[in-house]
């Protein structure tokens, strides 16, 4: 992430700790990858994801907001 996408800055949460962030977020599988860009998702990664499809899903966006 750093390499390809540095602008991003990366967070992680266990909701298992935070259970309300799980409903207001609607998370209801782990683990979910969700992306944000200005405030508005834009990505939403669950379960089995691959890097390949991250990838694909922050390139444009990334170049939209950022290049």
């Amino acid at each position: 992430m750093e390499e390809e996408f540095p602008r991003i800055a990366l967070g992680m949460m266990d909701i298992g700790q935070q259970p309300r962030v799980k409903g207001a977020f609607q998370v209801f599988s782990i683990p979910t990858l969700l992306v944000y860009f200005e405030d508005r998702e834009m990505l939403r990664l669950s379960r089995g994801f691959s890097l390949t499809q991250l990838r694909a899903g922050l390139e444009r966006p990334y170049r939209l907001f950022f290049e």
